[in-house]
């Protein structure tokens, strides 16, 4: 079991795609895919998952989409 752990924001309120992936090809998710409501606010997120592959390198990535809204 992996563990996330997030303090995130954002200037309006949106939508993020949070992943974790193989940071090479075929770039394959690793057993998190997740969509969080973010808003003004600082607030944690927490996620727990487990690998669905083994990987010596894993990437943490956050998909933005097509909004202009800032996320930090």
């Amino acid at each position: 079991t992996y563990r996330v752990r997030l303090n995130v924001r954002a200037d309006e309120a949106r939508q993020v795609l949070i992943e974790v992936a193989q940071d090479s090809a075929p770039w394959g998710g690793l057993g998190l895919s997740t969509t969080v409501a973010v808003g003004p606010r600082w607030e944690p997120w927490t996620q727990y998952f487990l690998a669905t592959d083994d990987e010596s390198l894993g990437t943490l990535q956050m998909g933005l989409g097509d909004s202009m809204v800032p996320v930090e």
